[in-house]
């Protein structure tokens, strides 16, 4: 009987042995699932703010572009061709723009609006078949270019 009570004694103790080195292994599997949760939407949010960035820019190359079709549509005076390249390039400038606004790149749209309003002006230039057009579209180049950069 003696033997059945330490045995039963030394159960007794193991089981709670067990049992307080699994619980605390609960709570320190916890902490680290919350500290990984934590990692992982911080880098979440980073990499959703790279991709802002990525697609302004993106809109960004595409307005350039389309400047840079414009340029050669005047050098063959085709202002048709040219009005079209300009307005499409407004188009991805003010996408730009408004990307820019959802997420909170101020800075950058504080540089995007006078881009945007000489696009216009450059525009309006080429419907009035002016020349002068070519000089502000080698202003607009730089301005993109240097937005981009």
């Amino acid at each position: 009987m003696l033997k059945f009570i330490g045995l039963l004694a030394l159960l007794t103790v193991f089981f709670g042995l067990g049992y307080y080195l699994g619980s605390g292994g609960e709570l320190s599997l916890r902490r680290g699932i919350s500290r990984l949760r934590e990692e992982v939407s911080s880098k979440s949010e980073s990499l959703h703010e790279e991709i802002a960035v990525t697609r302004v820019r993106m809109n960004l190359l595409e307005a350039k572009d389309h400047v840079l079709q414009a340029e050669k549509d005047l050098e063959e005076k085709n202002f048709g061709a040219a009005e079209r390249e300009l307005s499409v390039a407004e188009q991805r400038l003010g996408k730009a723009t408004e990307l820019a606004k959802n997420g909170q790149q101020k800075p950058l749209l504080h540089r995007l609006m006078p881009i945007a309003e000489s696009l216009k002006e450059t525009r309006n230039d080429v419907r009035h078949m002016d020349m002068k057009a070519k000089t502000k579209i080698a202003g607009l180049e730089k301005a993109l270019d240097q937005m981009i950069d």
